[in-house]
This record gives structure tokens, sequence and C-alpha cells, in this order.
């Protein structure tokens, strides 16, 4: 009877990581259970070692390997990374971000500490992450513990995504990474997808709402403008002998404008868009300003021309007039 070692069905797993990170402009590549952002794992119980089980706590699992936090962009904010002397005879190791750090340990030091991630088993604590989203960009800050997923703690990995960072084209460097995965794993592999183009999907729905907002916006400021020239227009010829006796006497044109009300409001109503926004403050003074002189110049374009007719009136037919 031939025996099969433990870790047997980790080979392919790490042979292909291993090819993966050979291929030409590849410039790192990890394993993982859930994609960043739109699949980030799966929920399970959590409670912390010689503590009281919590009933209710929960956090979300996601199975990684080394490079995976690299490759992702997520900043390691103490202790250290898997390595590979994290290996399925090791310790069983895991990192957490920073809200589970907060939430499950307050001010005591979770490295070091061993925790128990429901299937995964008890693992130990060796790094905190920065926090990023899970399983949506719409849900708030949740914590988050990475096991690692070469070490087949608990149930182990049935399935892996493999996660790359490419220099120079996309498209081509998933086709050559692809074609390394079949020559040490010849098994049927999905295609590449982007993890830019996975995340704009999601955002659908706030995108459409913005490009319909935008529409009116445009069109709210078109008749604004255009309510604005005829209003001035209006006046400066109902003004025409007012004006021609002030410029008789030596005035000079002017206008004084005041926006009073507008960037207040804005202020006001920033908690029912901010669900609305993604990588944007939405009390962002820069994008405040941009709107304020962008409606400041449509208003003196709007005002432009009955400004430029009055400015050429005649005094003498002025005061003719009527």
């Amino acid at each position: 009877m031939r025996k099969v070692r433990r870790d047997a069905h980790l080979a392919p797993f790490r042979a292909v990581l291993e090819r993966a990170r050979t291929v030409p402009g590849v410039r790192g590549a990890a394993l993982s259970l859930g994609m960043p952002v739109i699949s980030g794992g799966v929920d399970t119980t959590f409670a912390v070692a010689g503590q009281p089980r919590d009933p209710d706590a929960s956090v979300c699992v996601n199975d990684v390997t080394d490079g995976y936090f690299e490759v992702t962009g997520t900043p390691l904010l103490r202790g250290r990374d898997f390595g590979r002397e994290d290996g399925p005879g090791s310790t069983p190791v895991a990192i957490v971000n920073d809200t589970l750090a907060t939430r499950y340990f307050g001010t005591s030091d979770p490295i070091g500490q061993r925790v128990d991630a429901g299937l995964r088993g008890v693992v130990e604590v060796i790094g905190i992450v920065a926090t990023t989203k899970c399983q949506s960009l719409r849900e708030a800050d949740s914590p988050i513990i990475y096991t690692h997923a070469l070490q087949s703690v608990g149930t182990g990995p049935l399935s892996l995504n493999l996660v790359v960072k490419v220099a120079g084209d996309p498209s081509s460097a998933g086709l050559s990474v692809r074609r390394a995965i079949q020559e040490v794993a010849p098994v049927p592999v999905a295609p590449a997808v982007l993890l830019s183009s996975a995340i704009d999907r999601t955002l659908l729905e706030e995108r459409l709402v913005a490009r319909v907002l935008g529409v009116f916006a445009l069109l709210a400021v078109a008749l604004a403008a255009a309510g604005l020239y005829g209003v001035l227009a209006y006046a400066t010829a109902r003004r025409t002998t007012e004006i021609g006796i002030r410029l008789a006497l030596g005035a000079t044109p002017g206008a004084v404008l005041g926006i009073a009300i507008g960037v207040p409001a804005a202020l006001a109503l920033t908690k029912l868009l901010s669900s609305l926004l993604y990588g944007v403050a939405a009390s962002d003074p820069r994008i405040l300003g941009a709107v304020v002189v962008s409606l400041l110049g449509v208003a003196l374009i709007a005002a432009s021309v009955p400004a430029w007719r009055a400015s050429r009136i005649n005094p003498l037919a002025a005061l003719r007039h009527e």
C-alpha cells in the first residue's frame, strides 16, 4: 500500500505558485482563497484562546500565501509576513487586520497570541496588516484573519486563486501565466480577470446614479445660466435711462457676486452623498472649490452679454429713451 504525505494535496499549489513567479513580466504572485475586495473570503466563528467565547463573534477569513500582501498593496503594520518557514509541519500561523486587532484585543498586543478561527483551527497571530474591504466596497470595515493557505490548517483549501502583479500589458502577461500553469498542472484554468475590471463591475449602480445626476446637474446649470441671462437682459432694457444717466455722471460698470448659501448647503448634505463616493471625501475642499469656480464662471458668462450691452449704451441715446 502506497503511503501519501499529509500535505501531498498542496504540492500542485506550490508548483503553480513557484512557476508563476518565474514568468517574465510578473513582479509578484500569491495564492488566495478569495479575491481582494470582491470576494475576500468566508465568514467564520472566532475566539481568542483563553477568553470566554462570544457566540456572536464572526470574522472574515481568507487563506493566502506569502507575497499576497505585497501583490495586493496591503501594508504590513506590525509583525511579519508569511514565509517559507511556515509549512505543514510548523505551528499554524495567521495575520489579522487592524480592525480585528482593535475589536478583539483592545490595547493588548495580538502578536504571539493564539486564536480559534473556526474550521481553520487554532492559529498563532504573527502580524497585523491594514484593513481592506472583504466582500464589497459598500461594507463597513470588518475584522479579517488571514490564514496560511499551504499549511493544511483545519480542512485545508479546496481551490485557490492565483493573484499576480505584472509589469506592462496585463493581457499578454495573463496568457504567459496561463501557459506556465498548464505546464506544471495540466488542469482547466479559468480566464484571467483584472482586479480593476472586477471592482468596476461592483460600482455599476453608483456610476449609473452619478451619470444620471451629472446630466440633471448640467441641465440645471444650463437653465440657471439661461434664466440669469434673461433676467439681466430684461433688467438692463428696463433701466436703460438710469444706466445712461449714471454713465453720463461718470459711473463705471461693476458687479458684486456672493456665495453664502450654496457651500453650507453642500456641506450639510454630505452625509447623504458619502455612501455613493469612493476614493474622495464628500467635503473635499478641492471639489467644493472647483464647483464654486465653475458656477462663478457660468454666472459671468451668462451676465457678460447684458453687461457688455449696458456698457455700450450711449448716454445721449439713453436720455432720449422713453
